[in-house]
């Protein structure tokens, strides 16, 4: 069994998309049952970081910010 680099770009993207999964299922939570409005800025906030994640993995993909 091989161990992934947490920050390889793959393991980045990976996460990322994971994230976005899981703040699309919060905000389809949030927009069905009213009683859970709260689930819509957890779930924006899971969009954020996956977004966030994508953009770190794309940038180690092309060497951006290395020194």
């Amino acid at each position: 069994m091989s161990k992934t680099d947490p920050k390889s770009p793959k393991a980045l993207q990976g996460s990322g998309v994971a994230f976005l999964g899981a703040g699309a299922a919060f905000i389809a939570i949030g927009a069905t049952n009213h009683d859970l409005l709260a689930f819509l800025g957890v779930g924006a906030a899971f969009l954020a970081i996956g977004t966030s994640f994508i953009a770190q993995g794309k940038k180690a993909k092309t060497g951006e910010g290395d020194t």
